[in-house]
């Protein structure tokens, strides 16, 4: 387990190393979220986040998100989810010229976790279908596009002050998630996303994180390549209905 160990590892800081070494100037911004979790039966719960992401104003992206989804547990180390989500983005691409986007997109979500002494590793395989409408302001009309995209996301959670996460935890979080467009005339690199960060449970049902997230966006006939450099702040919030979490 310990060599399994320095792979991950060493995988994950070929992509931060990765991630820091493009040549693009990167966009300062940052991404404030919040998500719930409310328990419909012993295997079942409802999830939701709700966000935003902003850069600065020299470069005018802003971004809104909802998701909202239903999981299934197979066992305590195995859940499925799925849902849908909406994204609204602008992006100003000069004097009097705005992208405006809006994505409509089903969800899936494969959740493994383990622990490794005090080591928590969380495994997410994620699958998209996205339905994209872009247009120019202010004088193009909607052009409408599809896209299956697929990513995996590992995650390592480290507690510091006490064995596991419980009331009182302050933990460490590293993580990193590929993403590629899974399309028969073009499978390609969609981004790369390297995260850290630390956090604090603040009881049973609420959690706070704050980090640092770099992504690197590859070109495809919508967009350049991009790199933006994250605030990340968000909470997690339990909701109880009838029986304790």
């Amino acid at each position: 387990m310990k060599s399994l160990l320095v792979i991950i590892c060493s995988g994950l800081l070929g992509l931060c190393l990765h991630a820091q070494s493009s040549p693009v100037v990167p966009k300062a911004g940052s991404w404030w979220a919040i998500s719930g979790k409310m328990p419909m039966g012993e295997k079942t719960l409802l999830v939701s986040d709700l966000g935003i992401r902003f850069l600065d104003p020299n470069h005018g992206l802003q971004q809104a998100f909802v998701r909202a989804g239903l999981g299934y547990s197979f066992n305590k180390a195995c859940m499925l989810q799925s849902g849908y989500a909406y994204f609204h983005t602008l992006s100003s691409r000069g004097v009097g010229t705005t992208k405006v986007s809006d994505e409509q997109r089903i969800w899936q979500l494969l959740i493994l976790q383990q622990n490794w002494g005090r080591l928590m590793l969380e495994h997410r395989l994620r699958l998209e279908e996205r339905l994209i409408a872009i247009a120019h302001l202010p004088n193009e009309d909607m052009d409408y596009r599809f896209q299956l995209r697929g990513g995996y996301r590992l995650k390592l959670t480290f507690p510091l002050n006490k064995p596991t996460i419980l009331p009182g935890t302050c933990f460490l979080t590293l993580q990193s998630e590929y993403m590629q467009v899974l399309e028969s005339a073009r499978l390609s690199t969609d981004q790369l996303r390297v995260a850290s960060g630390i956090g604090w449970q603040f009881s049973a049902l609420t959690q706070g994180h704050i980090g640092y997230q770099r992504i690197v966006f590859w070109p495809d006939s919508y967009r350049q390549k991009g790199l933006s450099s994250l605030v990340v702040v968000s909470v997690s919030i339990k909701l109880k209905q009838g029986r304790k979490w």
